[in-house]
């Protein structure tokens, strides 16, 4: 009886000493972009569109999309096509054409991105394959 109150004690003290407060989430200070969708138009353009969750606390000194040809660019590195600037805390919505530069029938990966003073925050992927329309022998 006294080993089996020496265990019980023992595995209480284990358990609560393992017990701490859950750690607090304070709010971010950088952006939050998603990439929404791409209208694609066969023959003319690729138009790319994204919102802004949330705008942080810091200063966004550029927003735009940046790209990578899947295929190709197997390391992810991302090339900006669409690079607009500041832009005020009010944003919700930014889009993006492009009217040249694909390869037809290419897989492209695209995301949107906003830059502060201190981060460059990318959203989530979308891949597209380019439209019959944009045959273009250069890639970007």
């Amino acid at each position: 009886m006294r080993y089996f109150c020496v265990i019980a004690i023992f595995v209480m003290a284990v358990f609560y000493s393992g017990c701490e407060k859950d750690a607090e989430v304070k709010p971010k200070d950088y952006p939050y972009v998603i990439i929404e969708g791409i209208d694609m138009q066969a023959d003319n353009y690729v138009t790319f569109n994204a919102q802004v969750f949330y705008s942080g606390d810091l200063e966004i000194i550029d927003h735009g999309f940046a790209i990578r040809d899947v295929a190709l660019n197997p390391d992810y590195e991302l090339f900006v096509v669409g690079s607009m600037g500041a832009c005020n805390r009010d944003i919700k919505q930014f889009h993006y054409t492009i009217k040249s530069g694909l390869v037809k029938g290419m897989k492209y990966s695209v995301r949107a991105f906003t830059k502060t003073s201190e981060n460059v925050v990318y959203s989530n992927e979308l891949i597209f394959k380019s439209p019959v329309g944009l045959n273009y022998s250069e890639p970007f």
